[in-house]
């Protein structure tokens, strides 16, 4: 198991997430961000698990992603004994304009 390092642009990220879907359903909101937080700690127990990022942005990169809800991509890259992970955003969003530190 490897220890998980969460950005704090993780928690902001979840925090907007949370107001946009409240606007609509507070109930929904809730669901859907734990979901995603419970897909982020389970990295710890299964960190090769998700996709180079790599394929989706033809950038060379050491990030993943994994997809939860089938609208969020969490991005996260590893080292020896810790997962980093760096953000969760809508899968609207264009991942190949991201700009990542490789």
């Amino acid at each position: 198991m490897k220890t998980l390092v969460i950005n704090p642009q993780v928690y902001d990220d979840l925090t907007a997430i949370k107001n946009y879907i409240s606007k609509d359903c507070s109930q929904q909101a809730e669901h859907v961000v734990l979901s995603i937080f419970n897909a982020i700690q389970s990295l710890s127990h299964m960190p090769n698990r998700g996709a180079n990022l790599q394929n989706k942005t033809r950038q060379k990169t050491k990030y993943k992603y994994i997809l939860t809800l089938k609208h969020y991509a969490v991005l996260y890259y590893t080292t020896d004994d810790a997962v980093h992970v760096t953000l969760v955003m809508h899968t609207a969003k264009d991942l190949s304009a991201l700009k990542l530190i490789y």
